[in-house]
């Protein structure tokens, strides 16, 4: 992988062939463009070599920063089809949303309600124990 071997010199370390091939096999699911402006923007920023965590931290966003964007999300289906449409999330946002209580309970709640239940809808969509797997698509929610 050209990507961890220029990054290596950047941090004067050497790449072992075991660790390239533990890199590719969490990192080829990404396209090369992604991975090589991740691979960028943490030596423009770090002094470490990154670790895989960290290289797909910035594809994808923090956890934190993922949280608040599917929440918005769902902010806005709720403003825009309300508890009687179908609104257009993505499979994990769906899944997620059927965790914490289902499209219609999630629409019946009060605003304050909804700042509680945020906390919860962060929980679920973060964590890896829950088994929802991210993937930026969009589906109707049943």
């Amino acid at each position: 992988m050209v990507l961890m071997v220029e990054a290596g010199n950047a941090y004067s370390t050497k790449v072992e062939k075991g660790q390239m091939s533990a890199y590719y096999d969490m990192l080829s699911q990404y396209p090369d463009d992604s991975l090589r402006q991740a691979f960028r923007d943490h030596i423009r920023s770090s002094e470490w070599f990154p670790k895989v965590s960290q290289v797909i931290a910035l594809i994808e966003g923090s956890a934190k920063q993922k949280s608040a964007d599917s929440w918005g999300r769902v902010l806005k289906e709720i403003r825009q089809t309300g508890s009687y449409g179908e609104p257009r999330v993505s499979p994990e946002i769906a899944e997620a949303i059927a965790k914490i209580g289902g499209w219609k309970h999630v629409c019946s709640l009060t605003h304050r309600e909804l700042e509680f239940k945020s906390k919860d809808f962060a929980e679920v969509i973060t964590s890896p124990a829950n088994g929802i797997e991210y993937k930026p698509t969009t589906q109707r929610l049943n």
